[in-house]
């Protein structure tokens, strides 16, 4: 009798683990990418920045409200990213006639439309996705300026010489 209860325990198959959802899958997908190809700081600040979105939603989802950009624009990490990159863009184009403040202006507005269409269902998270918009919307204003890779070197005539 012993011996048919082993028989059927060994002809048991083991517990079949279940496969992970497609979110999950995305979610795994998406922590690995960013584990690989950033630094620890910089893996930190994204996945904080992820976590206030998350918060910051649900706070809005349960007030019934839909915008939740002026709350994550006032968010520390999101504010020193748009600062700094405002810093760096003006520095390095000082002498082209665009100001600190227009930096800093544009890329606040490309940053509120990323987290107005931003969804947790994409490759990206959301701090790389403002990150790639700054870029994006500075290399646009230098086009818009005139300076592209075909004339790098352009500079701004002084006003007088125009007339």
């Amino acid at each position: 009798m012993n011996r048919l209860r082993k028989l059927k325990r060994l002809k048991k198959e083991p517990a079949r683990r279940r496969k992970p959802s497609e979110m999950q899958q995305l979610r795994e997908g998406k922590r690995k990418r960013i584990a690989v190809t950033k630094s620890p700081g910089h893996v930190d600040k994204i996945l904080r920045t992820e976590e206030k979105w998350g918060e910051l939603s649900i706070k809005a989802h349960t007030r019934r409200e839909i915008c939740l950009s002026n709350e994550l624009l006032d968010y520390d990490l999101v504010r020193r990213l748009i600062h700094g990159a405002a810093h760096r863009w003006a520095r390095a184009y000082r002498d082209k006639r665009i100001t600190f403040e227009d930096f800093l202006s544009s890329f606040y507005e490309a940053a509120w439309r990323v987290i107005e269409r931003y969804t947790w269902a994409t490759d990206f998270y959301l701090f790389e996705t403002i990150s790639n918009a700054i870029k994006r919307r500075g290399q646009s204003m230098l086009r818009a300026a005139g300076n592209d890779k075909r004339r790098a070197f352009h500079e701004a005539l002084p006003l007088a010489d125009d007339f």
